[in-house]
């Protein structure tokens, strides 16, 4: 096996474990980094998470410098004002699957 074959093969379960996590795992990453629930818009604390039958909706950005290579994002937004808050993926995936995850909780 390449190592290319080796990088695909990591970046394939990269994301399925992202899209693994569920909603009640992103609440709870919220919670244990101490993220205040006020939106910063408006100040209500209701927010809408997007989801479907296999979990939080993600969404991509793409790098405008390499084109080939895109973020994923876990997005709420406040059902008052509809400000709109982004969590990096791979910070999130990080606190469940990295290497350091007893450190990250």
């Amino acid at each position: 096996m390449t190592e290319a074959d080796n990088t695909i093969i990591q970046r394939k379960t990269l994301g399925e474990q992202t899209l693994s996590i569920t909603v009640e795992q992103l609440l709870d990453f919220i919670t244990a980094k101490g993220s205040d629930s006020s939106c910063e818009a408006c100040g209500a604390k209701d927010w809408y998470y997007a989801q479907d039958d296999a979990g939080p909706t993600i969404t991509t950005s793409s790098n405008v410098r390499s084109p080939n290579t895109a973020s994923w994002f876990f997005f709420m937004s406040c059902n008052n004002c509809a400000n709109t808050r982004f969590l990096e993926a791979g910070r999130v995936w990080e606190h469940y699957f990295g290497q350091n995850k007893e450190a990250a909780k």
